[in-house]
């Protein structure tokens, strides 16, 4: 398999994120329908206080670190692992109807997240709830619905990949290429974990970029792996089935025969899925119906 790495030479960033309202638009000026904030890392930490106009359809801010103040832009100080920013989002504002359906567009420039790392969109406050995306670099948006505020998570984690495994059987594929491959070691709690090789189960005690494994755990936990992006393979195919990994992206697989793949299921929450294109730390069972070379890059 062949492997990418990609480094950067700064850890100083800044991002901004703009809120575009969805809702009947304004005649009047003075109305405002978008708002912004903006994120980051420097060497020395800054913030600048969110200040709203009298009425507005649609509100963002980021909170301090001590939840106290409200931010329109919050610069922490550089040489942490992982980072937090903490929103607030308000698709309905302070003005029109009160009675409906209120929608907002959150949007944001993928390249200005350049940090080495992952960048996640989470839904609750202080990273509490579901992770919405994955992989901010690779989408540039989110719509955001409803009469209230609702709290969300910008989580960045460095050169890693933060794991939140169910109870039970979870089918994975590591995104990153870890110093340590042992089972033991990136997921200590795990009580046993299985790759599928040429038409049969075998337990592994080692984990590999590029392959599936079904790993089961006693209890919901979540585990940081550190490592450097998996960002490309190539692997030769059999007709049948295969259990693989997907890379530190999102991603659609690519055959070199136009005919020979054909179908793709993810497994999530004790479901399976059929699938397009493949996300990152999930495994899928693939099905060709004919010898190839599958390529993910």
């Amino acid at each position: 398999m062949n492997q990418i790495k990609h480094f950067f030479n700064s850890d100083q960033w800044d991002a901004s994120f703009q809120l575009v309202s969805l809702n009947a638009a304004y005649s009047d000026p003075e109305v405002i329908t978008k708002d912004d904030i903006m994120i980051g890392v420097n060497a020395e930490a800054e913030s600048v206080l969110d200040i709203k106009p009298l009425q507005h359809t649609c509100q963002m801010f980021v909170f301090s670190s001590d939840e106290k103040e409200y931010l329109q832009q919050y610069i922490q100080m550089e040489g942490q692992d992982t980072y937090l920013w903490n929103i607030a989002i308000n698709p309905r504002g302070n003005t029109g109807d009160i009675i409906g359906t209120f929608s907002a567009r959150l949007s944001w420039l993928p390249h200005e997240l350049h940090m080495d790392g992952q960048f996640q969109f989470i839904e609750g406050f202080d990273a509490s709830g579901e992770v919405i995306i994955d992989d901010m670099t690779a989408e540039n948006e989110y719509v955001i619905t409803g009469t209230s505020v609702q709290f969300f998570t910008i989580r960045w984690v460095k050169n890693s990949y933060m794991f939140d495994l169910n109870a039970g059987w979870n089918l994975i594929s590591l995104p990153l290429v870890p110093e340590n491959p042992d089972l033991s070691v990136l997921f200590p709690d795990a009580e046993v974990a299985y790759v599928y090789r040429d038409g049969s189960y075998e337990t592994a005690s080692q984990l590999e970029p590029g392959l599936g494994f079904w790993v089961n755990i006693p209890s919901a936990e979540t585990y940081v792996i550190y490592g450097d992006p998996f960002s490309e393979y190539s692997l030769s195919l059999s007709t049948g089935w295969h259990m693989l990994g997907a890379l530190s992206t999102r991603i659609t697989p690519e055959t070199d025969s136009e005919t020979a793949l054909s179908v793709i299921f993810g497994f999530k929450n004790g479901t399976y899925m059929e699938v397009n294109e493949m996300k990152p730390a999930m495994g899928y069972w693939i099905n060709v119906i004919e010898d190839c070379m599958i390529t993910l890059k």
